[in-house]
């Protein structure tokens, strides 16, 4: 009898030592992973980083002057400005399961790495590039932070609703464009500016913001929603009509917007959506684009893609930061407060910088939502939008508890893609950021969304 405990108290002994081994074999297997995967992001921010580098520096300075950085190359901000990208991939979220994440990691590639090469190439301002910084990591930090504070409430019986809510402004929409006089749709870029003015001369109230709304809220999210369902006809209407809203108003982001929305619904689909592929992907465009200009002078890639997306933002960021600095901030003045504010300048801020470091009045030169809260209230601007963009990430978060994830992630990327070239004010006003969580808020939930 004492064998036969003796024999049980060693098996129970073995096996909790090996059950104790094989945790400790699956921790350290996820800290090798974990290791891999930091080693694969920073290795890839480095290499589109230097593929931004030098398409900035042999091709876009001398090509597209004015509209494009101006060489200043400074060697110890270069290497500077990776010992700061460093820091920000080390320390930036990595949980895949969070949108948050998935938005944060886009604006690093399409904003912060640009922001880095415009820096270290252009010898720009080292207050800015640090206040941009110590920004990301303010958010990375607080939209870590666990709290009960964000409670989702939810309309009841909200399936009919939402589907009035859709019909209203894809009718609105319609009613919107045909009442234009004399505004057909085209592809000649020419004529499209044209129907930009014709546009602009529309008497319907709202009717700028509607077209956005639908554009960049309803259209992304019906094209998923279609795919979701395997409804492949109706996601090929709806793209053809974001694509005739192109034609008619000559918005690129409406036509962005397609393949956009599309490959990052897929990426996030196949679970194939991680920080150093996206970089991976960037970098091959960027080298794509070069060298399709060095070999063939084909200069639309690297102009439309290189530049207009990455790096003139970038520099126009600085440019707003360096006039900012030395004049008087606009408290808002030229928004919605316009009525309680007096703006102390003659013509818009963007107007402004496109006169003042681009020498012509009539370019639209927009910015960021960092430097554009720099404009209005300079560093403590900059400090208050910390507290709400990670009110807005968390509470997108939250709603993936109740809703699919690639539904929601449709709804809010474009939304939050074009914080990269407006305010967050406009953003939730004009853009439809505001709209797209208001809708977050009457979509029937998972369960029943059919």
């Amino acid at each position: 009898m004492s064998k036969n405990i003796n024999n049980q108290i060693n098996t129970k002994y073995f096996s909790q030592k090996s059950s104790m081994f094989l945790s400790e074999l699956m921790l350290a297997g996820q800290c090798i992973s974990i290791k891999k995967n930091t080693l694969l992001n920073l290795s890839n921010a480095f290499i589109l980083k230097i593929a931004l580098d030098l398409a900035s520096y042999y091709i876009l300075a001398e090509r597209y002057a004015p509209f494009t950085l101006k060489l200043s190359l400074n060697l110890g901000k270069l290497v500077e400005s990776y010992i700061l990208l460093s820091v920000i991939v080390l320390t930036m979220p990595r949980n895949q399961q969070r949108i948050s994440t998935v938005i944060i990691w886009l604006f690093l590639i399409l904003s912060y790495i640009p922001e880095l090469t415009v820096y270290g190439l252009g010898d720009q301002a080292r207050h800015w590039i640090y206040a941009i910084t110590t920004f990301w990591l303010l958010i990375f930090s607080f939209v870590r932070v666990k709290t009960r504070f964000f409670k989702i409430l939810y309309v009841k019986g909200a399936d009919p609703l939402s589907i009035i809510f859709i019909s209203v402004i894809l009718v609105y929409t319609l009613l919107v464009i045909f009442s234009v006089d004399g505004l057909t749709p085209t592809m000649d870029f020419v004529k499209i500016y044209e129907n930009r003015e014709i546009f602009g001369t529309v008497a319907l109230p709202l009717a700028n913001y509607v077209i956005r709304w639908t554009a960049l809220v309803i259209d992304p999210f019906l094209m998923i929603f279609f795919l979701i369902n395997k409804r492949y006809f109706y996601t090929f209407a709806i793209c053809l009509f974001q694509f005739l809203l192109f034609a008619f108003l000559g918005q690129k982001i409406f036509l962005f917007c397609i393949p956009f929305v599309i490959g990052l619904d897929w990426l996030v689909k196949k679970r194939i959506f991680n920080f150093y592929l996206i970089c991976f992907i960037f970098a091959v465009i960027i080298s794509v684009s070069s060298l399709s200009f060095i070999l063939w002078k084909e200069s639309w890639l690297s102009s439309i893609f290189t530049n207009r997306l990455l790096v003139l933002p970038a520099w126009i960021s600085f440019k707003h930061y360096d006039f900012f600095s030395q004049h008087i901030p606009t408290y808002l003045s030229h928004s919605i407060f316009s009525y309680f504010i007096k703006y102390p300048y003659d013509i818009l801020p963007w107007f402004i910088i496109g006169e003042v470091y681009f020498g012509y009045p009539s370019v639209s030169a927009n910015t960021g939502m960092i430097a554009d809260a720099y404009m209005n209230f300079r560093f403590l601007g900059v400090l208050l939008l910390v507290p709400l963009l990670v009110i807005t990430l968390r509470w997108i978060d939250q709603t993936t508890k109740f809703h699919n994830f690639r539904l929601v992630l449709a709804l809010v990327s474009m939304p939050m893609f074009t914080l990269l070239a407006s305010g967050f004010l406009t953003s939730i006003l004009t853009t439809g950021l505001g709209v797209a969580i208001l809708f977050l808020h009457i979509l029937p939930q998972k369960q029943t969304f059919k």
